[in-house]
């Protein structure tokens, strides 16, 4: 009737693609930093991870994060000063996906201090390029002590994009 016929149907319950596309809607609706205050289940859900931290750069300095998405175990809102995680400084200067694992003494010792404070096992730091040369960071979590899939890594660099589009 319209001329159109509307592609209903197309639908593939649970499909990853079908989520992704889903989380991107989501993201296309936030006006404001505080709409993704509850963004770290929903990006931890599509990854099958056990928690995800969504963190800016703060207080207008690239010397810190300031913690967008809840946490836990932190407020959004939360700072952390990069002088003391230099591992995490390398990747954001390098706009490299890196990961740590518990367990592995040839990580940087403050982000295996943190993962054991916050009781996970693995973390993979993805920074999120934005306008400007300045970065945003997501932190996806795992609680047993596994290193990251080349698979599980694509898949987050993927939703990084989506939130680059939401941050920038």
């Amino acid at each position: 009737e319209l001329g159109v016929r509307i592609a209903a149907g197309a639908r593939v319950a649970d499909s990853w693609a079908q989520r992704l596309a889903d989380l991107a809607d989501h993201f296309s609706a936030v006006e404001d930093l505080r709409d993704l205050v509850d963004a770290g289940p929903l990006v931890a859900a599509l990854l099958g991870a056990d928690d995800v931290a969504l963190m800016r750069p703060g207080g207008g300095s690239d010397e810190m994060v300031e913690l967008i998405s809840q946490h836990p175990m932190y407020p959004a809102g939360t700072r952390w000063s990069l002088d003391d995680f230099p591992g995490t400084v390398h990747l954001l200067a390098n706009r490299r996906i890196g990961q740590v694992v518990r367990g592995d003494a040839n990580c940087d010792p403050a982000e295996l201090a943190e993962l054991e404070r916050i009781g996970m096992g693995a973390t993979l730091i993805v920074p999120v390029p934005l306008a400007g040369g300045r970065s945003a960071l997501m932190e996806v979590y795992r609680r047993r002590r596994q290193a990251y899939s080349r698979a599980e890594v694509n898949r987050a660099r993927l939703v990084a994009l989506q939130l680059q589009a939401v941050l920038d």
